[in-house]
């Protein structure tokens, strides 16, 4: 009879999971139809609703394509804080502290997520305020777990509590399961992240040659400048839209913690951020509109964009590497301070002998937590303060742990080994996803300067032959001139929409980059310095070989007019 109700219970699961996909899908339709549908009825402007149309129909075509892969880089079944709070939990059980306190050390922990913290505070709860056993408690709780491997985790360490097993011994074996589980899933998802950059950055000159073979049917077989604006922006919005897609389903590790207590560089990052974007403000406020509308300057508004998010950027990429670096020692630092404290129980005199090591930037906040230290302040505040100023959420979490192993009596020493090992184990994995962005990273840059070079170079010839065609239809009798049908091209315009489409696809470049991008938050400001400054390098080399090559087009073909005349 169990037998029959667990495979029903699993047939619920799979049942349950297939009707909320499609349910998702359905919702996402939905939308999507109402976009377009509203978009008719309200009588957008002719480019508008295309632009619309065509967006959204990109968009649903890439989420049926690649809805499989799209899954897997949803958040995994067994998460960073499932497998924090394991290692949290083997740390502090060390020292044999009541159950209810395990539960409450997990419960206040402010970095683990809202729904773990919840989870465990009503445990404390129930044990402590209602009098209900561990055991019965955990297996209350089990039942409103958020995921089923939380709940069967729940429930086994109920069983494993009830029947007056070894705890320690349980949370090894599940800390060894669980975290085997999350290095196949984040692998895993790393390949599936590897298929959608790769994708991404493909499309990225799809987009562009679509563009302009776009734009050269639009040239040469007539029609109206709706045609080529409507291209320009169209193709520019799906790029842009297909980057927050990408950013809404990337999930990304948290490199930084949120303490109140930061690094002083991330103020420096804010002031350089705000000041780069009054600059750039201000420079588009007061000369952009001239810059805009002309081919020739257009690449120098680009390029004084991109300097004037250079410093916050540069800052960005300093402090991203500090933390890199930081991360790297912790785990050989907390190894070794947890053998010392073992032989010397006092925190100053066994992180003294530490300082002579080599411990890179490390070392320069060690050494500020050994002068308070000597100063007999709060040792919880002391490391409060040396994670704050590091800035690194894992340094937060691993201290974290270890001062609650301290605090309630645990094995300091088998506490400092738990925790490097942990932490490297999650720096490996880590490193993996960089390796990947990296590779990203140096495509997005070259795809991206392709496209804007291939992008001037269509617009500069449009722009060009059209006024050529122009020319050549005035000489020719009237009876003759119908056969040609062509746009006439204002240039301003066309600057203004290439100006535009260029923006855009630099903003979704970057938005990319800082979805697939493992490292600190800030570091997007460096993704757009570094794209701006490349689009304008290339717009403007664009133009340069473009006057070359239609100069001696245009000499050849003045020439033959003249010989012919």
């Amino acid at each position: 009879m169990s037998r029959i109700l667990k495979k029903l219970y699993m047939a619920k699961d799979i049942l349950l999971e297939r009707i909320s996909l499609r349910k998702e899908l359905l919702i996402v339709l939905i939308i999507l139809i109402t976009i377009l549908v509203y978009g008719e009825i309200i009588y957008l402007p002719h480019p508008f609703n295309i632009i619309i149309g065509a967006t959204t129909i990109v968009l649903s075509f890439l989420c049926i394509i690649f809805s499989d892969v799209i899954k897997k880089l949803k958040p995994l079944g067994v998460e960073e804080d499932l497998v924090y709070i394991l290692a949290h939990l083997r740390s502090v059980v060390t020292g044999n502290p009541p159950y209810s306190i395990l539960f409450k050390l997990v419960g206040e922990s402010d970095f683990y997520h809202k729904k773990y913290r919840n989870l465990f505070n009503k445990i404390y709860v129930l044990i402590k305020h209602w009098g209900y056993s561990a055991p019965d408690a955990l297996r209350l709780v089990s039942k409103e777990a958020f995921s089923r491997v939380v709940e069967m985790f729940l429930q086994r360490l109920s069983a494993v509590i009830a029947i007056g097993a070894d705890v320690s011994e349980y949370l090894r074996i599940e800390y060894n399961t669980l975290f085997s589980e999350y290095r196949t899933a984040y692998l895993r998802r790393i390949d599936a992240l590897r298929v959608i950059l790769g994708v991404y950055a493909t499309l990225v000159g799809a987009f562009v040659f679509m563009l302009a073979n776009f734009m050269l049917l639009g040239l040469f077989f007539g029609g109206d400048i709706d045609i080529i604006r409507t291209g320009i922006i169209g193709i520019a919005s799906a790029e842009l839209a297909l980057s927050m897609l990408l950013y809404a389903f990337i999930k990304r590790g948290r490199l930084e913690h949120t303490m109140k207590i930061r690094p002083r560089i991330i103020t420096y990052i804010k002031i350089a951020t705000v000041g780069g974007l009054a600059s750039a403000i201000s420079f588009i406020l007061i000369l952009g509109r001239q810059f805009v509308y002309s081919l020739e300057t257009a690449p120098i508004l680009m390029v004084y964009i991109g300097l004037s998010f250079l410093p916050a950027g540069l800052l960005a990429k300093k402090h991203e590497g500090q933390i890199y670096e930081i991360d790297d020692f912790f785990p050989v630092f907390i190894r070794g301070y947890g053998e010392h404290l073992a032989i010397v129980p006092n925190m100053a005199e066994s992180l003294k002998p530490i300082l002579i090591a080599e411990l890179g930037k490390l070392k320069k906040f060690l050494r500020n937590a050994y002068a308070r230290l000597v100063n007999f302040i709060d040792p919880r505040i002391v490391w409060n303060y040396f994670a704050g100023e590091t800035g690194s959420e894992m340094v937060r979490r691993g201290i974290h742990i270890f001062m609650d192993t301290v605090e309630n009596g645990g094995d300091v020493r088998m506490a400092g080994i738990l925790i490097s090992d942990h932490l490297n184990d999650l720096i490996r994995l880590r490193r993996t996803m960089l390796q990947v962005f990296k590779t990203f990273e140096s495509t997005m840059y070259l795809m991206h300067g392709a496209a804007i070079l291939l992008l001037t170079f269509i617009t500069k010839l449009i722009v060009v032959f059209s006024d050529i065609l122009t020319t050549f239809v005035q000489t020719i009798p009237p009876e003759f001139a119908g056969l040609f049908h062509i746009i006439t091209v204002p240039s301003s315009e066309v600057a203004m929409l290439t100006a535009i489409a260029t923006f855009m696809i630099t903003i979704a470049n970057s938005i990319a980059l800082m979805a697939a991008n493992p490292g600190s938050k800030y570091a997007g400001l460096m993704f757009l310095s570094i794209l701006m400054i490349i689009s304008g390098i290339t717009y403007y080399a664009g133009q340069y070989f473009m006057e070359m090559i239609i100069s001696q087009i245009v000499g050849g073909f003045t020439s033959v007019m003249e010989f012919s005349s």
